[in-house]
């Protein structure tokens, strides 16, 4: 009585670390930051602006891509601190990084945009790699799904209370002006700050610290990440690790800034821009809240439903880009004709579809993940934001070299490829589930034969 007593203790524990987890990312590890420093990196370098900042010449695109070059090596060694300090303080300590980055929008120095962005990168790679670890530690194989799914949708409302600040600061505005981007930097620093001081109240996880653990020095942590990367499955699904990077640069920094780069949008075509990301948010949650309700069909039919599901609303999103959106919108400033007159409540319809295409994806990445690879969560989760983030960074740097329809070209060959890799492996993990429970059934009927 006793045990089942503690059990129900910590399955209440669990249940309320899987929450307090979301608001932390809610607060603390929006994209907006992300989505918006190519347009007001843009007004501080435009001379004929009432933005201009003298001096300064630092690019919002190569920004996100320093940042996520960093993540990506720093992904290596996260594991490694993660068994040393724990998760929590992990993610505690990589908070910091998220909060210099909004930050540096109320004093823009080059060297202050591009070393904040490096420690943002070295922030993330604490960040997720720890959630990873904390959400496995709180999950078993009947709750993973419900799990990530309300992590997921809790999260993605840092995207709307973000966006929601960013619409409102940018209503009406055609060149972002020092007043708006300090109150707008100031808004998203406090956002970040208030996220790292809920760190504090994850509760402990006694049952993880009753195990032995194995001791690793950064070698090894290195070394093993490396094994891991090299086994059939993760390798298939760093298909869709790369590719949930790649759309994930086009949702927070591309889009946006082709929406509000697009003059035939008018002159609120910056407000659009933030609406876009509020119903990429909206999306991306209401996706997850349905995968969580559904999450009994899932666990009898399996994840590759749900990657197909979201690999279709991808597939939609990105041929109304084509038909919607100038070729030349992300570089700038422009007048060029799209196929179709661009309309704000179609580039709406994109956004809400992309949000809910990347909650498909998102979550069974993480579901797979927390579930086939519990014993070794931090490398796998390391490694998924380790590919993630080669992705994003190369997304970024893809976006200042190529038209809209090439970038659209590119996203829709890797969705095919991470569809195919995500289903393969999880044909085979249903495969030895089904192996597992006839092996069971067949000793259970031995036993009773026995008796």
């Amino acid at each position: 009585m006793k045990n089942e007593q503690n059990l129900d203790e910590f399955s209440h524990r669990k249940i309320l670390n899987v929450v307090l987890l979301g608001l932390v990312f809610m607060m603390l590890a929006s994209r907006t930051p992300i989505s918006i420093v190519k347009t007001v990196m843009y007004s501080a370098r435009d001379t004929n602006g009432t933005g201009y900042v003298e001096g300064f010449t630092g690019d919002g695109y190569v920004a996100n891509a320093v940042l996520y070059a960093t993540f990506a090596m720093s992904n290596f060694l996260a594991p490694w601190v993660i068994s040393v300090i724990g998760p929590r303080y992990a993610m505690l300590i990589g908070g910091l990084g998220y909060t210099a980055y909004s930050a540096q929008m109320l004093y823009l120095e080059d060297w202050l945009l591009y070393t904040c962005a490096m420690l943002n990168g070295v922030g993330a790679a604490l960040l997720w790699t720890g959630q990873g670890n904390f959400l496995a530690i709180n999950s078993d194989p009947k709750t993973v799904g419900r799990n990530a799914s309300i992590f997921w949708a809790l999260y993605q409302m840092s995207g709307v209370t973000g966006n929601i600040a960013v619409y409102l600061l940018f209503q009406g505005v055609q060149v972002i002006e020092k007043d708006t981007r300090i109150s707008t930097g100031a808004a998203l620093t406090a956002m970040c700050f208030t996220g790292q001081v809920l760190t504090l109240f994850l509760r402990p996880t006694p049952w993880e610290n009753e195990k032995e653990k194995k001791k690793t020095n950064p070698i090894q942590s290195f070394m093993s990440c490396l094994r891991l990367l090299s086994t059939p499955d993760i390798m298939k699904l760093s298909l869709s690790f790369l590719y949930s990077g790649f759309e994930t640069s086009f949702w927070a920094g591309v889009l946006p800034s082709c929406i509000g780069f697009t003059q035939n949008l008018g002159i609120g075509r910056k407000g659009i821009m933030g609406l876009c990301s509020i119903m990429v948010s909206i999306g991306s949650m209401t996706g997850g809240l349905v995968l969580a309700a559904l999450k009994g069909g899932i666990n009898r039919r399996g994840r590759d439903p749900v990657i197909l599901t979201g690999y279709v609303l991808h597939t939609l999103a990105y041929f109304l880009c084509f038909l919607f959106l100038p070729h030349l919108s992300p570089f700038g400033e422009t007048h060029s004709d799209s196929y179709v007159t661009p309309r704000m409540e179609v580039l709406l319809l994109v956004a809400t579809l992309m949000g809910m295409g990347d909650a498909c994806l998102n979550t069974q990445i993480i579901s797979i993940l927390s579930g086939a690879y519990k014993d070794r969560s931090s490398e796998a989760f390391a490694l998924m934001k380790l590919v993630q983030s080669i992705g994003v960074s190369g997304g970024f740097v893809m976006s200042t070299n190529l038209g809209l329809y090439w970038q659209l070209l590119v996203l829709k060959i890797s969705a095919v490829l991470s569809t195919i890799g995500f289903s393969l492996v999880e044909w085979k993990i249903k495969e030895r589930n089904k192996e597992t429970e006839k092996t069971l059934e067949l000793q259970t009927l031995k036993s009773e034969n026995i008796q």
